[in-house]
């Protein structure tokens, strides 16, 4: 397996936990909301297309993917390098939990600054 599809896996594994541990968002049963923020690309050393196309295909009606700048569950900031140069308090803003991958490092789902105090872990 290539060092995107790995990562990709990981990330996947870590929002299916996350979405075990929350069975219900905003206290409607509806799906969770998660959005995309990638870096500008000027030093990629993985093709972030192919991890967001792997994560989303994985997750395929699990979801809700809305559009950046739409504020998400769970924001996942998709950095191709180890710089992490998305890795700012105005893209926190706009999720709930972030899930960050830093080129082929992929972190815990963090608390965000979206919303105000998030009602779930």
């Amino acid at each position: 397996m290539s060092k995107e599809g790995e990562t990709a896996r990981e990330a996947v594994g870590k929002i299916r936990g996350w979405l075990r541990a929350n069975p219900t968002f905003d206290g409607e049963g509806s799906s969770p909301r998660l959005t995309v923020k990638f870096c500008g690309g000027c030093n990629p050393q993985v093709d972030r297309g192919f991890i967001l196309q792997t994560i989303r295909e994985e997750l395929l009606g699990q979801v809700l993917w809305v559009a950046w700048g739409e504020e998400a569950d769970l924001l996942l900031v998709l950095n191709g390098c180890p710089v992490s140069c998305a890795d700012r308090e105005d893209v926190k803003e706009k999720g709930r939990r972030i899930l960050m991958i830093s080129g082929n490092i992929v972190s815990g789902i963090e608390k965000g600054a979206g919303r105000g105090q998030p009602p779930f872990p």
